[in-house]
């Protein structure tokens, strides 16, 4: 049970470089001073950047280090980042600092899920990650909460959250260190392959959810700075929206665990729609609050539903050997798509000569229209492909 609880404590920490400190923006904007929306959307996505060489290399990493040491080190980095974040004088320290999360989350988030499969094995190993999913969702959610009031005293006081990795770190040193791995599972770490070999739709699955990201990343940023842009509230407000869309992120996953997955591409043209839906009421939200509300509610069930389905894809497209160094991609794509969402948001403001992200969000909103119609023709196509089949063995 200990050791349980000491796995679980780390996916405590797994917001922190991101979501966990999106209520500091707009201290973080007006602390920058020249270009403030610039520094306060590379402040928010460094760290995505930074992470990704890590993530890749993750496969080779694991191979010669414990995994145990690496996010040891991880958790250290995270304090480090905190801290620096705390004392740093000018805009360019706090990116450096900012840049330190980002190596620290490279070497937690890929390796959290590898130690839960060092020291656990079949229904128990299944029934520890799926705790883990709602541990970092209701952790993100209390870190956010937190972060928002403590922005309302001073805004660097936020990064005390960071300290949060303090817990983890000591628990791993009192009891990791004294369990050991099974000797099959500890042979197998040390036998992954030099190439990683994936089959063909596992490419096309990365692309989609790498497509995903970019807009799910903008959705949360660009609410932030429509709540900002139209005065209707501050970092306590932000917090509450945030913590709101996790909620929700919750429930669509429980929703996803539940139902059986026979259609998937219905499912994911539908929770398109949905994600279409609360663009449509975002872009809506210029003097209302509860358009926020209801806008990034319906979002949470959306996103949080169709990232379950792309981790179901991933391990159905993949074998066992080479599913671990999949799920390490897609977790690289993911991050990138959050660092690269910002830019695609102002070039899509460019191209279409839009004044306000109300306006933004309703673009983004025909877009993901567009996407659902295509997915809801492609399982139609599906059927009618089965049908055909049915009749010929008739």
């Amino acid at each position: 049970m200990k050791v349980k609880i000491t796995l679980l404590t780390i996916c405590l920490t797994s917001l922190l470089p991101g979501s966990a400190v999106i209520a500091t923006l707009p201290a973080v904007t007006e602390f920058a001073k020249n270009n403030g929306q610039y520094w306060g959307t590379l402040f928010l996505t460094l760290p995505s950047l930074i992470m990704v060489p890590f993530l890749l290399m993750s496969p080779l990493i694991i191979k010669y280090f414990r995994t145990s040491k690496i996010v040891s080190i991880g958790l250290i980095l995270y304090l480090m980042s905190g801290i620096g974040c705390i004392i740093s004088p000018n805009i360019w320290c706090l990116m450096i600092a900012r840049s330190i999360s980002g190596i620290g989350a490279g070497f937690v988030i890929p390796y959290a899920g590898a130690l839960v499969c060092e020291y656990f094995s079949g229904r128990e190993r299944e029934k520890l990650i799926s705790y883990s999913g709602v541990i970092m969702y209701s952790g993100g959610i209390i870190l956010l909460l937190l972060s928002g009031y403590l922005v309302d005293i001073y805004w660097r006081l936020a990064f005390l959250i960071f300290f949060v990795a303090l817990i983890p770190y000591f628990l791993m040193k009192k009891y990791l260190h004294s369990v050991h791995t099974s000797d099959e599972i500890a042979k197998q770490k040390y036998k992954l392959k030099d190439t990683i070999k994936f089959d063909n739709l596992i490419y096309i699955t990365l692309l989609l959810y790498f497509m995903s990201i970019l807009f799910f990343y903008c959705f949360l940023i660009n609410t932030t700075y429509v709540i900002l842009d139209n005065n209707m509230g501050g970092a306590r407000t932000i917090s509450i929206v945030q913590s709101t869309f996790m909620i929700f992120c919750i429930i669509s996953n429980l929703i996803i665990a539940w139902i059986q997955k026979k259609h998937l591409r219905l499912y994911v043209a539908a929770l398109f729609f949905i994600i279409a839906i609360s663009f449509i009421l975002l872009s809506l939200a210029y003097t209302n609050i509860w358009y926020i509300y209801i806008g990034i509610a319906i979002g949470g069930l959306g996103y949080g539903g169709y990232a379950s389905l792309i981790i179901n894809a991933i391990a159905k497209y993949t074998n066992e050997a080479n599913r671990t160094n999949a799920l390490a991609f897609t977790t690289a794509m993911m991050y990138l798509a959050q660092f690269i969402s910002p830019y695609v948001s102002s070039q899509l403001k460019k191209i279409f000569a839009l004044n306000s992200y109300n306006e933004l969000f309703f673009v983004q909103a025909i877009i993901i229209l567009c996407a659902a119609f295509l997915a809801l023709f492609s399982y139609l196509i599906k059927i009618r492909n089965i049908q055909k089949y049915i009749k010929q063995q008739k």
